[in-house]
């Protein structure tokens, strides 16, 4: 096996991703198949190399998740700057013997790019692969380059993200350590709140020696009226125990926090205090790192809607170019999937809350982006929205834009042919925690041997998978048309398996 100059540092870099043998998620593999659907390939990965073995983090479709290092393309890859092409492996002596190009599958054509780390070693590679020899053309090649660059910068935020889970819980630590740390003890005067009496502590918290505290009002080492006018209150509306954090001025002037606790005994004030300056130092940086995260978040999110604004343009071009119909079709289809996701991703980054995303925002874009493709003069296709304002999230949000797209492309194409006209509704209403989406028209109806977990269209495929990602109960209604309708639960985290039930019925 032949290791990669800066061996050592490479495999550093790779494990400071967290990334290897993971569960599979939704985002890698939206991506190998998009891969797939480009390059028009029969395999689609997504590999990191470690020391002795090839990891698959998502593979379309899926494929063993390990093979040995050296007796892959991959392998080979890495040597590379930026990408590999194998037009036909049977005729390249380095690649004759691999165990997939001799024997079955006979894997004849790869073609990978390079996954950087931040510090420029190749820890990994996006790659396509097919059966029969083939070259690939130049916009699928940048295509490939640019889905690479998306991988990469989601290892980025995962690993910004562990990063600020580390921190966060160090903080966390500190405060609770902070928050367990008596200072203070101190005895007030009830009529001015001077200090009759208090703990040497003082000259470490505030500078002072305690002599030349005694006497004084407690709010004189403050700033604001903000103490005095807290503790009035309490002392005429409260028999509790005041509680409150304020800041003081210690004697170089540098403002101290303390946390104060007072209870009322006879015609004194027994207060305890302890210094909480550090925490709140700690609470400001907290607040920063996650601004920081949530501005980080918004720019991958502006990122994505851009590289995949960028590939459905490239797309766009490919379509003027060709002039077989059945290739225009299915170019057609995968831009309307690409501005699907595109769509959401553009509404995250305009309001950056990724927990509360309003479908109604997106879907109408959507199905705008759908009729502009599909209205002709020579029917009269009305198509009706009714969406509740409801909100789900993100991992709820990209499944329903791309059901929604399949379900109203499909009416389109197929639920009308021999009609002048026809309607297609679009409804989304919530029921409690219940989400209820339903895509109906008044076509010829599907046929009665229909099944979604049984079709071979990567339309109706990808409907079935993301319905299981949705932990969605699916059900076919015939009734004048047909009526596709999805229940699932609005849910604050995306499920880990699936209880979704299929139905099928005839009214």
């Amino acid at each position: 096996m032949k290791l990669t100059k800066n061996e050592q540092e490479r495999l550093e870099a790779l494990k400071s991703y967290s990334i290897l043998d993971t569960p599979e998620e939704q985002e890698f593999e939206a991506l190998v198949k998009l891969a797939s659907q480009i390059c028009r390939t029969s395999i689609s990965q997504i590999n990191f190399l470690d020391a002795e073995r090839q990891w698959n983090k998502a593979s379309f479709p899926p494929t063993p998740k390990e093979l040995k290092r050296g007796e892959t393309f991959c392998s080979e890859t890495i040597h590379k700057d930026e990408w590999m092409i194998v037009e036909d492996a049977s005729k390249d002596q380095r690649f004759t013997n691999l165990p997939y190009v001799k024997n079955d599958p006979n894997v004849k054509f790869y073609a990978g790019v390079n996954l950087k780390s931040e510090e420029g070693y190749n820890i990994g590679t996006i790659c396509v692969l097919g059966f029969e020899s083939k070259q690939l053309e130049d916009w699928q090649l940048e295509s490939l380059k640019t889905l690479a660059q998306e991988v990469e910068a989601r290892l980025e935020l995962r690993k910004k993200q562990n990063q600020l889970k580390k921190k966060t819980a160090e903080l966390e630590r500190q405060t609770t350590f902070l928050e367990n740390a008596t200072d203070l003890v101190f005895i007030l005067d009830p009529n001015n709140y001077s200090i009759s009496s208090i703990n040497n502590k003082i000259e470490e918290v505030l500078g002072f020696k305690s002599d030349n505290v005694i006497g004084k009002p407690l709010i004189s080492f403050t700033d604001s009226d903000k103490l005095k006018q807290e503790i009035d209150s309490w002392l005429q509306n409260s028999t509790d125990v005041f509680n409150g954090e304020y800041k003081l001025l210690s004697q170089s002037g540098k403002p101290v926090w303390l946390e104060i606790h007072m209870t009322k005994k006879q015609d004194e004030l027994y207060a305890t205090a302890k210094n909480i300056t550090q925490r709140k130092l700690q609470e400001t940086k907290i607040q920063e790192s996650l601004e920081e995260k949530n501005v980080l978040l918004g720019e991958i999110h502006h990122r994505v809607k851009n590289n995949l604004a960028v590939i459905s343009a490239i797309l766009h071009l490919e379509l003027f170019q060709t002039e077989n119909n059945q290739v225009q079709k299915i170019i057609q289809n995968s831009q309307l999937r690409i501005q699907s996701m595109a769509e959401v991703h553009e509404l995250l980054y305009q309001t950056g809350d990724f927990a509360n995303v309003n479908p109604g925002r997106f879907i109408h874009k959507l199905i705008d982006n759908i009729n502009s493709v599909y209205d002709t003069d020579v029917q009269d296709i009305k198509l009706n929205t009714r969406i509740d304002e409801i909100t789900i999230n993100i991992n709820q949000a990209i499944p329903t834009a791309l059901i929604v797209n399949e379900l109203v492309t499909n009416a389109y194409k197929h639920a009308f042919a021999g009609k002048d006209s026809g309607e297609i509704n679009v409804d989304i209403t919530q029921r409690d925690k219940i989400i209820v989406l339903q895509v109906s028209d008044n076509g010829i109806g599907m046929p009665d041997n229909f099944s979604l977990g049984n079709q071979s269209t990567i339309g109706f495929s990808l409907i079935y998978q993301l319905t299981k990602q949705l932990e969605a109960d699916f059900e076919l209604k015939r009734n004048n048309g047909s009526t596709f309708q999805l229940r699932f639960e609005e849910q604050d985290l995306k499920g880990s398996s699936s209880s979704a039930k299929l139905e099928i019925t005839n009214d």
